[in-house]
């Protein structure tokens, strides 16, 4: 399995609403070449959700469920530090060498308030 890794580095300026990652990891998916496989995004901070929002939606929908198994969706006004335990890594497919997202998908971080800068892991796998 061939593999494409590359870091970036956010400054949080505005704690507790989403910053938008989805282009940069769009980049790096298609400068693989890669067709088919899996793309891991994991934040170097386990208190910083990486989750998929939908644009025409104020809500969050997080890739992982909770300690209690439900699914949860959370107003991006109201993120707590506790709202932010939440995945602080994902793995999206990729298709026809791209991200794999919903329509209107958009994949963010959101860190609590004490959390200043975060380094993101972008890890490309070939499934072929």
């Amino acid at each position: 399995m061939s593999t494409v890794s590359k870091h970036l580095h956010y400054a949080v300026r505005e704690p507790t609403k989403p910053i938008f990652i989805t282009d940069p990891v769009r980049d790096i998916v298609q400068k693989s070449g890669f067709t088919q496989g899996w793309v891991l995004i994991s934040a170097g901070k386990e208190h910083v959700s990486i989750s998929v929002l939908d644009k025409d939606s104020p809500q969050i929908h997080p890739v992982k469920s909770d300690n209690n198994g439900a699914d949860k969706a959370l107003h991006t006004e109201k993120l707590s530090q506790a709202d932010c335990r939440l995945a602080y890594r994902t793995v999206l497919p990729i298709r026809a060498n791209h991200v794999a997202l919903p329509p209107n998908g958009e994949i963010v971080l959101v860190a609590p308030p004490q959390i200043e800068s975060v380094d993101v892991l972008v890890k490309v796998l070939n499934k072929d």
